[in-house]
């Protein structure tokens, strides 16, 4: 019952949670031109428009593939509206406490006319395609020219475009929650669309249509939020399809089918758990404490190593080191879970990562080895009317080693995805021993950089194809287009003389091409001794196991226990004395080799039938069974072990998986992470990893605390799930027996040495937010400007523009310039500038635009999990209101601290925020 209560509240919050519009320079194109007008405006406007559009003579050629479109979505309004809205019905809701503005917009629907317009003078009707054919279009008078739709018109509503947001209808039923049932929502869809489709059937002008049907929303919803406001796309695109369907919140989809399916499901019930403190607490092994060092070693005995580790220059540290023997014990077990790390910024989040991944890799070599090669594949399937099998599922046993990496953040995604593969990821010492599918590895993730205005191929060496991001739509392109695709190239390339010498290029049809992974396996002739490197494989891991059961663990044990926090946290037990591997890590890191020489020389073995389940994972679609498109996916995991996706994109692109179908789920970024975000996620794995930091930047979410408790008390869930309140690595945190307590607060396995930060950020950062407990892993400055000095300068002011202040930013503007100077190029790719509020970044482009000052301000959020030389903050902050709400939690100033490798400036009134909590710190270090 509490499970259900709890995804029903996070479903009532996701239907107040709608994805924002882009802005409106980022929907213009070619063949698109974007803009924002009314119902009344719309005919004269569309004229405009439409004139601007040098492409829209291409609808006169013939054979012209064009067609125009024209999406509209109306009755826009800004995000905050969606609580200023509620509190208007319900005034006892309000509250004094500062809110921070979003300055996002959203939509109440989207709809799309289709096909081929005719416009009326009078009686008389012509062609639009006819009338953009005369050279004189854009000059001529249009006013009196009507555009026409209906039924017989030949340009009509596409029906099956109309898309309506669940939050305008959310916020009028907010206090009658009763009536926020989806079934209502679906009928109030269905209705208008009715309606729309009635008035479609005879022909009418497009501007009584466009107005019938935003009077029909807006009569239907009678919610506030729905203004008069449209943005109108004009479309002559070919075959794009509209994404209006992602407007809603990603996730609806995902708790829904919790609802349904997943209310004993072992991680969601783990996570979701209601225990109360005192019980939760029973258990727990604090790392920091001292009595428990013998637990916490114990944890590093020589047997719970994984046999295999990633082929990195340096080998894991002491928390590094526990946290994953203890995440390969839980993956092991096959009775899944989830396993919380408490990652804080330049910890080696992602060295931690690197080697689960090489561990799981291992485990699926293991069941491997033990196989012959006819028993990798079962017997292939036949779609009807094919003559050959399709695909061939994979052998169960080889299954439930699925690597997933999400996040709710985009950078976090991509920057995962290039570190796994890229060429220095890994120690030269092997690169010689290290090729799996090396060429097609780098033209995945080179493929976003240009030579001379062409694809480059090798801009982006990397070792190996150990990584792909998918998910959404674009990603899965680009992976066909430069993985698993061909891609021909002619000799005046500037990479071809490189390419043919490293043996990519074949000459096909008097054309040369570079083979992508699919026509590799299909046609290419390279063999490998499928025994032999099982034999190979088997040999290491002996080795592994021997020297391991050599490891004297009582002396090594006596040693960390006699050692200082600063010298335990940085060593490496049995893996490495004075920064030099040991014999048994070089071992461990030579059973990963073989295990991917292994899976290489099965792929080999079976080439044509992995060959054909890549070719079916490119056209995916044709495969309508749920169980035919899972086993095409869990095959692609054979070939490349890891899949990265942001939590948005999660539930399209698996949804033909089901519970416990995915066997590791790493979760990075999880303390900017909604616990909605994770939901089907969860579900769909066995076990979880769940990594991040609760003290950075709590997730952004549209409704304030007090209104999410309305919502709680409606649904009868805890109050400790309030979304405004808290992340996914908090609830993580709070299940998790192993970890420590950050002050008051319970973390999970715990990596405490920082090697990203010079001083005074880290030891700001360290006294505010970690209770003194990280270990400053650089051991000096770097020092890189002879000339820069981290500082805070002092600006008083009393002209105001919300939060913003001209004076701060013409001082952080003076400070950029003088940097500019000491780094020379490339100078604002190594400093960024930040603030608590979105007053000082709608400021600092007005007064850019007036030329008053020349840098662009963003809020901290933008740069959560990036990082850069120099940091300039500017603080803002007009009311005592404002300040208290961004000193209220360390997270905020622990998170622009720590985004600063060397140098960091703070710029703002040091007697109003010096005395806060947390910057009275800043205040005296700085």
């Amino acid at each position: 019952m509490a499970l259900r209560n709890t995804l029903h509240y996070l479903l009532l919050s996701e239907y107040l949670n709608p994805q924002t519009l882009q802005k409106l320079n980022k929907e213009q194109s070619k063949y698109k031109n974007a803009y924002e007008t009314t119902p009344d405006k719309f005919t004269d406007d569309f004229w405009h428009y439409l004139k601007q559009m040098k492409s829209v003579s291409e609808l006169a050629k013939s054979g012209n593939k064009r067609k125009l479109s024209i999406e509209i979505y109306g009755g826009i309004f800004e995000l905050d509206e969606i609580a200023n809205e509620i509190i208007k019905q319900n005034p006892n809701l309000q509250t004094s406490q500062f809110r921070q503005s979003q300055n996002q917009k959203a939509t109440t629907y989207f709809v799309k006319f289709t096909g081929d317009l005719s416009v009326k003078n009078k009686e008389e009707k012509v062609k639009l395609s006819t009338l953009v054919s005369e050279p004189d279009f854009s000059e001529q008078d249009t006013k009196k020219l009507e555009p026409v739709c209906g039924e017989n018109s030949g340009f009509n509503v596409d029906l099956n475009s109309v898309f309506l947001s669940t939050a305008p209808w959310a916020t009028a039923n907010f206090s009658k929650p009763q009536n926020l049932d989806y079934k209502n929502f679906e009928a109030l869809k269905d209705s208008i669309k009715a309606q729309i489709e009635a008035l479609g059937k005879n022909e009418r002008s497009l501007s009584e249509m466009v107005k019938f049907i935003h009077g029909e929303f807006k009569k239907q919803l009678n919610s506030p939020l729905v203004s008069n406001d449209l943005r109108v796309n004009i479309c002559l695109e070919s075959g794009v399809k509209s994404s209006s369907d992602l407007l809603n919140s990603f996730y609806l989809g995902e708790i829904s089918l919790a609802l349904k399916e997943g209310l004993n499901n072992k991680n969601l019930q783990t996570i979701f758990d209601e225990t109360g403190e005192n019980d939760i607490k029973i258990g727990r092994v604090d790392m920091r404490d001292s009595a428990n060092f013998g637990t916490v070693f114990s944890m590093l005995e020589p047997k719970n190593y994984p046999l295999g580790a990633f082929a990195s220059e340096y080998m894991l540290i002491y928390s590094q080191q526990i946290a994953v023997n203890n995440i390969m014990k839980l993956f092991n077990e096959k009775k899944g879970g989830i396993y919380s790390v408490n990652g804080p910024p330049g910890t080696g989040k992602t060295t931690l990562l690197k080697d689960v991944v090489a561990g799981v890799i291992v485990e699926r070599a293991k069941v491997l080895s033990t196989l012959k090669e006819d028993e990798i594949f079962e017997r292939g399937v036949k779609l009807d009317g094919s003559q050959y099998p399709d695909f061939y599922p994979l052998n169960p046993k080889l299954k439930g080693f699925e690597i997933v990496v999400a996040s709710c953040n985009n950078k976090a995604v991509e920057n995962i995805s290039a570190e796994l593969p890229k060429l220095d990821s890994v120690d030269k010492a092997y690169l010689s021993e290290l090729d799996y599918f090396r060429m097609q590895a780098t033209r995945l993730l080179s493929a976003g950089a240009l030579v001379e205005c062409q694809k480059s191929q090798i801009s982006q060496p990397a070792w190996g194809l150990i990584c792909a991001t998918l998910g959404n739509s674009g990603n899965v392109s680009d992976f066909k287009e430069n993985c698993l695709n061909d891609f021909f190239i002619n000799q005046n390339h500037p990479e071809f003389d490189v390419l043919k010498t490293q043996g990519a290029i074949t000459s096909f049809n008097d054309k040369f091409k570079v083979d992508g992974l699919v026509n590799l396996l299909k046609f290419g002739k390279q063999s490998y001794d499928f025994k032999l490197a099982q034999k190979e494989f088997n040999e290491a891991l002996n080795t592994v196991n021997t020297l391991l059961a050599l490891l004297d663990f009582s002396t090594q044990k006596s040693l960390s226990a006699q050692q200082s926090k600063e010298e335990r946290e940085n060593s490496s037990p049995f893996m490495a004395e004075n920064g030099i591997k040991t014999a048994v890590a070089q071992a461990r890191i030579n059973v990963f080799i073989k295990a991917l020489n292994l899976h290489k020389a099965a792929i080999w073995s079976q080439k044509a039938k992995l060959g054909a389940n890549l070719a079916a994972f490119c056209e995916l679609g044709k495969f309508k069974k749920k169980e035919q498109a899972r086993e095409i996916l869990k095959s692609l995991f054979f070939v490349v072990p890891v899949v990265s996706s942001t939590f948005a994109s999660f539930g399209r692109f698996f949804s033909d998986f089901g519970e416990n179908d995915i066997g590791l789920l790493l979760v990075d970024e999880s303390g900017q992470a909604n616990i909605s975000n994770a939901v089907g996620a969860l579900y769909r794995s066995k076990t979880a990893v769940i990594v991040g930091d609760p003290l950075q930047l709590e997730p952004v979410v549209t409704l304030p605390e007090n209104l999410n408790d309305v919502l709680l008390g409606y649904t009868g869930a805890s109050r400790e799930f309030n979304v405004a309140t808290t992340s996914l690595q908090a609830c993580a945190d709070k299940t998790q027996k192993i970890g420590a307590y950050i002050g008051q607060t319970w973390v999970g396995s715990p990596l405490i040495v920082h090697r990203r930060c010079d001083n005074p950020m880290f030891n700001v950062a360290n006294e505010t937010t970690y209770d003194g407990a990280m270990v400053w892993g650089k051991g000096k400055n770097k020092n890189s400007l002879a000339k820069a000095a981290s500082c805070w300068i002092d600006i008083k002011t009393s002209v105001w523009s919300g939060n913003g202040s001209e004076a701060e930013l013409a001082a952080a503007d003076q400070i950029y310039e003088s940097l500019k100077t000491l780094i020379g190029a490339n100078a604002s790719e190594h400093i960024k500038i930040i603030t608590p509020f979105t007053d000082v970044v709608k400021q600092s482009a007005a007064l850019q635009k007036q030329g008053k000052i020349r840098i662009r301000a963003n809020t901290i959020h933008t740069m959560q999990g990036q990082e850069a030389k120099v940091v300039i903050f500017i603080l803002g902050g007009a009311s005592a209101g404002a300040r208290a709400w961004a000193s209220a939690k360390p997270n905020l100033l622990n998170v622009a601290l720590t985004r600063a490798k060397e140098y960091i400036y703070i710029v703002g009134d040091k007697d109003a925020w010096g005395g806060l909590n947390y910057f009275s710190v800043a205040a005296r270090e700085i």
